[in-house]
């Protein structure tokens, strides 16, 4: 039996395709692209339960990333000071920082998989696949807006009546009411400034 078509699909259709990978990062993707199609090895070819060996480390990292939680909450025993406290921040923030690598590495991979699946999709004529452990992976297709021209859309929002909703994003208005405050000058209307606390680490 066929799947219903989706609320946007009379319209979908006549669409450009979106590519949700920022400019920067296509020759990244497209790299990781290549290497999961690349030809597999004899050894790899013999190694086909590769699914059961990513769940199984994953179940171990969980249990040493937990254990190394435990012992990091521990990390300034013995030195409740600002030394102590600064020194246990920093090693920390080490541990951040490579779960962070991880995860940025692990995103590319992500991304590198859904375009080829997308892809994949499209050729086999297919918008959903139910996997051999019962999950399913669908997909569906909606309008998707993007501004290509700020000042032409503010425009058109002033004159639609959307004035009222425009607003600037965070990092602007930080940015100008930070750069009043170091003039002297009162901060926007409707605007507080308050002093935050930065903290930075550099590495050794």
């Amino acid at each position: 039996m066929a799947s219903r078509p989706g609320k946007y699909a009379h319209v979908t259709g006549k669409l450009p395709r979106y590519d949700a990978i920022e400019p920067e990062r296509r020759d990244l993707v497209n790299s990781v692209k290549a290497a999961i199609t690349a030809p597999l090895s004899d050894v790899e070819l013999a190694d086909f339960n590769r699914a059961a060996q990513i769940h199984n480390s994953l179940t171990q990292m969980d249990a040493y990333v937990q254990a190394l939680l435990t012992i990091a909450k521990r990390l300034a025993v013995g030195k409740m000071h600002a030394a102590g406290f600064a020194s246990s921040y920093a090693d920390v923030r080490v541990l951040l920082d490579k779960i962070g690598d991880w995860k940025s590495s692990t995103q590319l991979l992500v991304d590198a998989y859904e375009e080829l699946m997308l892809d994949a999709y499209e050729a086999e004529g297919v918008a959903s696949m139910r996997l051999e452990n019962g999950a399913s992976v669908s997909t569906s297709q909606e309008p998707y807006g993007k501004v290509v021209d700020k000042e032409a859309f503010r425009l058109w929002c002033i004159a639609n009546g959307y004035g009222g909703q425009l607003q600037l994003w965070p990092s602007s208005m930080n940015a100008l009411a930070k750069e009043r405050t170091l003039a002297g000058e009162a901060p926007p209307t409707g605007v507080e400034v308050f002093a935050k606390t930065i903290v930075r680490l550099n590495k050794a």
